[in-house]
């Protein structure tokens, strides 16, 4: 018969999960609250319980529907979910396809890949208004908010985090990455970087060479 577990001893659980060998979902657990994302946009929040029987655990969410960011209808639910040999399974239900099964690990990568996120030693190097020379575009820097606008219109706003590239060392070199890693664009920018004083980024340009522009502190 299953036991069910303490959540004192759902501590085994915590940290990140994701495939092995493709990209595919993550999940994010810590205590009794897991999260699943899809291209790093979460796609289900939701407390669990935990119920063991030999070497499975199988995990009973609270909420199994899928649904994807702004919308209210789920895409699929997970059917079953259980922890079995050092993998993280879900079984998921798709309404048209039927059954789809993912076995995820343990991973040190976070949601932005396998870097360090240094906000807290960053963000002061950050703030304020930034220009573009002999440009009356610019950046805001306010707190972990980005705004980008061009002469009075300010054009675009959200949350960023800062990040170190695995194995650097140099503080004084960092990316500037949208919290929400679904999107593929920080404003209007992309690669946006911080380097000694200077911050560059590239404007896309389709079917054509990336065009980089750098800022400087107003």
């Amino acid at each position: 018969m299953p036991e069910e577990m303490k959540r004192s001893e759902f501590h085994e659980f915590d940290g990140a999960w994701e495939p092995k060998n493709y990209v595919g979902p993550r999940v994010e657990i810590e205590g009794s609250r897991l999260t699943r994302l899809w291209q790093n946009s979460p796609v289900l929040t939701t407390a669990f319980s935990a119920e063991k029987q030999g070497d499975r655990v199988t995990l009973k969410l609270e909420t199994s529907d899928l649904c994807y960011v702004n919308s209210e209808k789920p895409y699929a639910t997970v059917k079953e979910c259980f922890y079995e040999n050092g993998g993280l399974t879900f079984v998921d239900d798709f309404p048209i396809t039927g059954e789809s099964r993912d076995t995820l690990y343990r991973t040190q990568n976070s949601r932005y890949g396998n870097v360090t996120v240094v906000d807290g030693e960053t963000l002061p190097l950050l703030q304020g208004k930034w220009v573009r020379e002999e440009s009356e575009e610019y950046i805001i820097f306010r707190g972990n908010e980005i705004c980008c606008g061009y002469g009075k219109d300010l054009k675009n706003c959200g949350e960023f985090v800062t990040v170190r590239r695995n194995g650097e060392r140099d503080k004084e070199c960092f990316d500037v990455v949208n919290k929400d890693p679904s999107k593929n664009m920080l404003g209007y920018y992309v690669n946006v970087r911080y380097e000694h004083g200077v911050i560059t980024a590239q404007i896309p340009v389709c079917d054509a060479p990336q065009i980089i522009i750098s800022f400087k502190k107003a």
